[in-house]
């Protein structure tokens, strides 16, 4: 065996360019497998990082004139299906938006996610600070109010332990904060800073 190897590595140093072919084949195709594993693993084999990820599911509407595409679930509907449905604990819906936050005379332009009132519920999630939203917040006429991840909450607001009660404006409209999620905070909002009602 020692013989073929010597052998095979002498026949590889005499043909540069068809070792230099084979490498890069194999190369490549670690590199594919690679990376297609990484994306198989991180969306189909990994759990959600939620407590009880398989009792959670995610709902869309289906529209069989654009044949059988996906889209978010209209608001009316989900409110219709919260109100009928037996089989769910809670049923939440969430949007992302970009909106403009003024706070010390400093103003951002962030990324924001519109949250129904069952949404931390539905994710298993608990603020580290503060609480997260009531049905008494999704009312018509209700105040607006803002629950701020752990990330966004330490670089804007310098990590403040007196955040919660503070007002800040959004689009021109005043907002009280009510809560900050922990460090890590489950799919879909784990990079985006907001989530309001």
């Amino acid at each position: 065996m020692i013989q073929d190897l010597r052998y095979g590595f002498r026949m590889l140093l005499k043909h540069p360019w068809f070792t230099f072919t084979v490498v890069l084949t194999l190369a490549l195709g670690i590199g594919a497998n690679t990376a297609l594993f990484s994306i198989i693993n991180a969306l189909l084999l990994r759990p959600l990082p939620l407590p009880q990820p398989e009792q959670v599911v995610q709902v869309w509407e289906v529209s069989r004139q654009s044949g059988n595409l996906k889209f978010p679930v209209a608001l009316p509907n989900m409110v219709d299906w919260r109100a009928q449905s037996s089989s769910f604990a809670h049923i939440a819906a969430y949007s992302s938006t970009g909106l403009n936050l003024t706070a010390d005379d400093q103003p951002e332009h962030i990324s924001v996610l519109s949250v129904t009132t069952d949404y931390f519920k539905v994710i298993g999630v608990t603020p580290a600070l503060g609480r997260d939203l009531r049905e008494e917040d999704g009312l018509t006429n209700a105040p607006r109010t803002a629950v701020l991840s752990h990330g966004f909450w330490q670089r804007r607001f310098a990590a403040d332990p007196q955040i919660v009660g503070r007002i800040i404006r959004l689009n021109s409209e005043n907002c009280t904060i009510i809560g900050v999620m922990p460090r890590v905070l489950p799919f879909p909002i784990q990079r985006l800073p907001f989530g309001r009602q």
